[in-house]
């Protein structure tokens, strides 16, 4: 809907003349008597009782700027919703052109809505029976999934805004079909629901300007349990808080007050205190809450979390198990299960496994919490690994889905930036790097031996492959040796080799033959020396053989020169005494045998990466339900 931009609007209750930035939206506040003023669709402006936020904590405000994939937009106003364990901002913002859209905030996500069309056919019969976790066609036969399904506990509004409808609560829903591809419904009443297209954003890519001077809205009440004093530094947000002495616990009911759920032990001592600041990732984070949380399963194992928070870009979590560290955030661009059997996730052309499964209760708690950590004894935690790199999926019935994505940080960081006592390493960590992935080990074996080879075969391009001789010796029937001496050869190349490649009839007996390479210049002598043998049999039923009568030796780093060689070949003289033998002699060959031992000595990199990374992956998957390693290994 549109309204006129050129008729006058003046505030029923001051009669001060109203104007709207914009012609689409509808709701905006008299800044003289501060009544909340409704325009309707005849263009008509009433005063209606709406309620309006007056502590004012949040950086973003009316008039804020930001950059949108290159495209400028102003902020309005906005509608704060309250959840049942969530508040967010849902502002209208306009673009150059004067066209509208939401801002979705809080928590530090960030989302810009996009109104779209959807060619499936939804009507409020099917989205009030659609669960989480459940697909939906939505659009061009494409099912998403139900992520997130909350309903308006209430809402307050501030600037100039786009309401739909303001005589009833809202219901949002967000459906998700990959980590790229979202859409946000808002549904009203009956039919009348809106739908979004949903691009979730860093807060740092919008280059937000013109921001409020936050000053924290600080909840303070005193424990029921021991009379002391408990806040909440990070109200409205925070949800849930446990007194910093007793552990009486608190949950936000109803968006009104903080109301006791419980008692908690505080006998865990955290290893950080609450209050501590530090940076990670250049964020500046505080310390204000601690958990020591217990899977509800065989193995009762137990870890500890911290909360962090930052104004601008909401909480982020340090979660300790066994001395191992894991930096985790909420991130909505995640990826989706298609159902809870699932064992793979692929992100970014990465494979993530999935290592454990569970549902949890706190056991310890101190400080305060973005949710109501107290209720979620039936939510379902699944971690999927891919060192050092982890995504975390929480489903609940009430809180639909959530993802964390999260990476291993150093225990040494965690001590420096937040001063803190760490607790020894034990094991091999979840997330904890070290270990090469074995789709990555292959692929840099196989590039590694491609580079050898080619290295390999241009070395090989220039030989000569020059034969300079070849002959067959025969021996006398009086003696077992044979003697000769070979011409003068110019061999011009600065370094290269000799082969001598020997033949010899033997048959259950040896000939070895030695050569000496002479320099006819300096004398410098090299020497090799060669023996051939071939033995064969029959023993327990089944023929044998051992040897051969062929053989090769080689002269390696012969420098250019003027060279002659001699030769003396020795016969078995107990076996069977050989006639004569064969020598071929070629300069400037390409030596295979180098080749081999290059393919030998480059795969002891793979194979003692291959081992190390077995016993490391081993260790990590020992206590994982999933393991496909054998323990005993």
């Amino acid at each position: 809907m549109s309204f006129s931009a050129t008729s006058i609007l003046q505030c029923p209750s001051c009669a001060r003349v109203i104007s709207y930035a914009n012609e689409q939206t509808n709701i905006t506040i008299c800044p003289s008597c501060w009544s909340p003023l409704l325009r309707q669709s005849d263009n008509t402006v009433i005063a209606k009782p709406l309620p309006v936020i007056l502590k004012k904590n949040d950086f973003i405000q009316p008039g804020t700027t930001c950059i949108y994939k290159g495209n400028a937009f102003t902020v309005l106003g906005r509608c704060r919703t309250w959840f049942e364990e969530a508040v967010f901002n849902y502002w209208t913002i306009e673009w150059a052109d004067k066209k509208i859209a939401l801002l979705a905030e809080g928590y530090g996500l960030f989302a810009i809505l996009k109104p779209t069309k959807l060619t499936a056919l939804i009507n409020y019969t099917k989205l009030e029976k659609v669960k989480t976790g459940t697909f939906v066609e939505l659009n061009d036969s494409v099912k998403f999934v139900l992520e997130k399904k909350q309903k308006t506990i209430n809402w307050e509004i501030e600037g100039e805004l786009l309401l739909a409808d303001v005589s009833s609560q809202f219901t949002v829903y967000d459906f998700s079909f990959s980590s790229e591809k979202k859409i946000t419904i808002i549904h009203f009443q009956k039919d009348n629901f809106f739908a979004y297209d949903a691009d979730y954003v860093t807060g740092s890519s919008l280059q937000l300007k013109n921001k409020r001077i936050v000053t924290p809205e600080v909840k303070n009440f005193t424990c029921t349990q021991c009379n002391k004093p408990v806040i909440v530094k990070a109200f409205p947000f925070s949800q849930s808080c446990a007194c910093r002495s007793c552990g009486t616990h608190y949950s936000f009911n109803n968006g009104v007050d903080f109301k006791k759920a419980g008692n908690l032990g505080t006998d865990e001592v955290p290893c950080m205190e609450l209050g501590a600041t530090g940076k990670i990732d250049d964020i500046s984070y505080e310390v204000v809450g601690y958990t020591q949380k217990e899977e509800q399963n065989i193995y009762h194992s137990k870890w500890r979390e911290y909360t962090l928070y930052n104004v601008e870009e909401g909480f982020a979590f340090l979660s300790e198990y066994d001395g191992h560290w894991t930096f985790l955030r909420e991130t909505c661009n995640s990826p989706v299960a298609k159902d809870d059997h699932q064992k793979d996730l692929y992100v970014d052309n990465t494979n993530f496994q999935l290592f454990n499964a569970y549902t949890y209760q706190v056991v310890n708690a101190r400080g305060e919490f973005p949710y109501n950590v107290f209720d979620n004894n039936k939510t379902r935690c699944r971690e999927f690994i891919a060192p050092p790199f982890i995504w975390i999926q929480e489903k609940d019935e009430k809180e639909g889905i959530r993802w964390f994505s999260g990476r291993h940080i150093a225990t040494k960081e965690v001590a420096a930036v937040f001063n803190a006592i760490t607790p020894y390493k034990t094991g091999i960590g979840a997330v904890q790097p070290g270990s090469v992935r074995l789709e990555h080990l292959v692929k840099a074996t196989l590039i590694g031996f491609a580079v050898l080879l080619f290295t390999y075969f241009v070395s090989t391009m220039g030989k000569q492959e020059k034969q300079l001789f070849s002959n067959t010796f025969y021996f006398s029937d009086t003696s077992n040796m044979v003697s000769f001496v070979t011409e003068k050869y110019e061999l011009t190349k600065r370094s290269s080799n000799i082969k001598l490649s020997i033949s010899a009839d033997v048959s259950n007996s040896w000939f070895e033959l030695g050569a000496t390479l002479v320099n006819a210049t300096t004398g410098k002598e090299y020497t090799v020396e060669k023996g051939v043998e071939y033995y064969y049999g029959y023993t327990d039923g089944e023929s044998w053989t051992e040897g051969s009568r062929q053989g090769n030796a080689y002269f390696t780093r012969i420098p250019a020169g003027t060279y002659f060689l001699q030769l003396q070949g020795i016969r078995d003289d107990a076996g069977y005494r050989i006639r004569d033998f064969s020598v071929d002699i070629t300069y400037d060959v390409t030596n295979d045998r180098n080749l081999w031992i290059s393919v030998l000595l480059f795969l002891l990199w793979p194979v003692g990466k291959y081992l190390h990374m077995r016993h490391v992956e081993t260790e990590r998957w020992r206590n994982s339900p999933y393991s496909t390693y054998n323990n005993e290994d």
